[in-house]
């Protein structure tokens, strides 16, 4: 397998400033405000043209260096503490990586060598982490927040397996979206945790009607991080989109990917020092929230999860569909008040074999 370097995104609390090392993306931006109502790439203008739009902004990050030779780029958030992107030494082979590397950045564990399709499905994976995407200038905090509202904001699957949940992962095809009316919004995502509870960490892709960060990539962890963190570049629809998140209770640490497997664009991110996330996880399409309020949720037609996949903290992985129904997995149904008296907004349909299902929406709400 060929060697390639790799980001990733973590929150650390400590770097070394060096000079001399790579600088970040975004050299030429434009100074002047954009049209804050229309559809725009924030990473084409600078911080206080954004602000102008009401959109908060990361300083520009710290550059520096590691011991091994990863170069790190530190950005301050002013409400989600501070996240950061590193590109591991040159000539890094993900398949040469140890047990505490693939849980250091994200990575699925190796499955056992007996089990043949599972080795082959996880090189795969690797393989198709070809392209880092450069830092960006800065990064931004999006207004939005995924919340945790039972099911009047969620569509989907969650299962809760007897060997607790130490990962969940998801693939999908970016779906076309479209407005059903102003303010209206998607998130689709794999998670861990979130179920009745306020301890969540999830990545995926989003859209919103008007402004920025359409089918931009991202992550949250609730409660330390009160919105959504882009991770700095998109995934257009109909590309293939593979997102994963998991949990190591050793360091309370989340850690995650979201790949283009179409091109291979993708970003591996991190955060340190958050709450255990109970015991589910879900394959979920979502409408956020602004300011507690739930959005309208904006037109995705119909969004195919390929595959859904949790497992535990010792590599333990099974499908969704391999799950119980009524008990240890449940089909989520997005109605406007949660209850099955509310109008509906978004419904899963039948469950595959390896987890796969497409979610159908319904109404804008």
């Amino acid at each position: 397998m060929r060697a390639r370097s790799r980001r990733c995104v973590m929150a650390i609390g400590v770097v070394v400033l060096l000079g001399a090392l790579p600088s970040v993306a975004g050299a030429d931006l434009i100074n002047t405000p954009p049209d804050c109502l229309g559809s725009y790439n924030p990473y084409d203008y600078t911080q206080s043209a954004l602000a102008s739009c009401g959109v908060v902004a990361s300083s520009a990050p710290t550059v520096s260096s590691l011991a091994d030779g990863s170069t790190v780029y530190s950005y301050t958030l002013p409400k989600d503490g501070t996240v950061t992107l590193i590109d591991p030494p040159a000539g890094f082979d993900f398949t040469d990586a140890t047990p505490s590397e693939l849980r250091q950045y994200g990575l699925p564990p190796e499955p056992p060598t007996p089990d043949i399709s599972a080795v082959e499905s996880w090189e795969s994976t690797l393989e198709g982490l070809q392209t880092p995407q450069p830092a960006p200038p800065f990064l931004i905090q999006s207004p939005y927040s995924a919340g945790v509202i039972y099911s009047n904001n969620w569509s989907g699957y969650i299962v809760f397996p007897s060997f607790g949940v130490g990962g969940a992962e998801v693939t999908y095809v970016e779906p076309s979206v479209s407005s059903c009316t102003s303010g209206s919004a998607d998130l689709f995502w794999a998670g861990l945790g979130g179920w009745l509870n306020n301890y969540l960490g999830q990545d995926g892709t989003s859209w919103f009607d008007g402004g920025s960060n359409n089918y931009e990539a991202w992550e949250e962890v609730l409660p330390n991080q009160p919105s959504l963190v882009d991770l700095g570049f998109t995934i257009p629809a109909g590309h293939g989109v593979e997102a994963e998140v998991s949990w190591t209770p050793s360091s309370q640490s989340y850690d995650g990917f979201v790949d283009d497997t179409t091109n291979g664009n993708y970003q591996i991110w991190g955060f340190v020092g958050a709450s255990a996330p109970g015991n589910s996880a879900e394959a979920v399409a979502e409408r956020p929230s602004v300011d507690g309020s739930l959005t309208p949720l904006a037109d995705f037609s119909s969004v195919r999860f390929e595959s859904s996949t949790a497992s535990s903290t010792s590599g333990q992985s099974e499908p969704f569909s391999s799950f119980s129904p009524n008990g240890s997995r449940d089909g989520l149904y997005m109605t406007t008040n949660g209850q099955s008296t509310g109008s509906l907004l978004a419904k899963p349909g039948a469950i595959g074999s390896g987890g796969s299902f497409t979610d159908d929406w319904d109404g804008c709400g």
